[in-house]
């Protein structure tokens, strides 16, 4: 499998996966940036213009993030990416399908680009301060599932994954999280596998962690 990515981008959830799965992969770097998602070859990979993709062994081509995510937790059902029983499974999918659309679009989304909401500069901490009250709710939904817990269900899954990369952000723009969210975000940061994952991306952990750390 090959996963296109672009680092410090949403695509961090899959690949996060992606190395927890533990499986033989590649992966290509596409600065959005440096205009990476609008070469000709790329644009026929995903006429989407847009990372993630994984391209499978035999050539067929995987978007979105929580499709993604649940196509490699079907496919490696072993690594248990997602719970076990029904009832679970769907909100673990709730999870992933709610931060990275709703609160990617309306909350992320305002904070990083809030010119896509309004052309008027002067109005741009407003649409900012918007977008974090997005965010910060829906860190608020998952908190009570962190309270005693390590993961936001029995182990690491398709959730982690897609609640980590809004973390990551929320760190890096100091944008305080609840404590049980901190606490989560602060455990994935020391798996290896998520420190491999930032070494790929050429990220450094530092950026994301408090000053006391």
């Amino acid at each position: 499998m090959r996963l296109y990515y672009s680092p410090n981008g949403c695509s961090i959830s899959p690949h996060l996966a992606l190395e927890e799965i533990g499986k033989t992969f590649e992966t290509d770097r596409i600065v959005i940036s440096e205009g990476g998602t609008r070469t000709k070859p790329f644009l026929n990979i995903n006429p989407k213009g847009k990372t993630p993709v994984l391209v499978l062994d035999d050539g067929t081509v995987i978007t979105e993030n929580p499709i993604i995510l649940q196509y490699l937790a079907r496919t490696y059902p072993e690594c248990n990416l997602l719970p076990p029983d029904t009832k679970s499974e769907y909100q673990a999918l709730q999870i992933s399908e709610y931060f990275s659309n709703t609160v990617h679009n309306f909350g992320l989304t305002r904070l990083l680009r809030p010119q896509l909401f309004c052309s008027s500069e002067d109005a741009w901490d407003g649409v900012r301060k918007d977008g974090a009250e997005v965010l910060l709710k829906a860190f608020g939904l998952i908190a009570p599932r962190l309270l005693e817990a390590t993961f936001l269900f029995d182990q690491f899954s398709v959730a982690d994954a897609s609640v980590f990369y809004f973390e990551m952000q929320a760190s890096r723009l100091k944008i305080a999280m609840p404590p049980p969210v901190q606490t989560h975000f602060e455990m994935l940061l020391s798996r290896p596998a998520t420190q491999r994952v930032l070494a790929r991306e050429g990220l450094d952990m530092a950026t994301y962690l408090p000053a006391s750390h």
